[in-house]
């Protein structure tokens, strides 16, 4: 990590206001800290647009075991993309409903 370096932000008061009321809603400690926040956001969301960006994911469906053939598809479906399905979970939530 690197020195800490002061500099300034001209903001119109109106934009100013709304960011003290999102960083007072975000329980920020201070506008510098939610300005790094911000930066550091943006940096990532730049950094996956590029062509040689590796991102991961997670998809959680949550659905009646009983509606029929369900279990069925959902495990094919996780055949059909096994080179982009890494592993699977299985929760029963209760007697109905399941998370995958």
């Amino acid at each position: 990590m690197g020195e800490t370096v002061r500099f300034g932000v001209s903001l119109d008061s109106d934009l100013l206001e709304k960011f003290d009321a999102l960083c007072e809603r975000q329980a920020c400690p201070s506008r510098s800290e939610a300005l790094r926040d911000i930066i550091r956001d943006a940096l990532v969301q730049d950094s996956l647009h590029s062509e040689t960006a590796e991102a991961a994911g997670v998809l959680s469906l949550i659905y009646d075991h009983h509606v029929r053939d369900l279990s069925r598809k959902l495990t094919e479906r996780q055949h059909d993309a096994h080179k982009l399905i890494v592993t699977t979970l299985h929760v029963h939530l209760d007697h109905h409903n399941c998370l995958e």
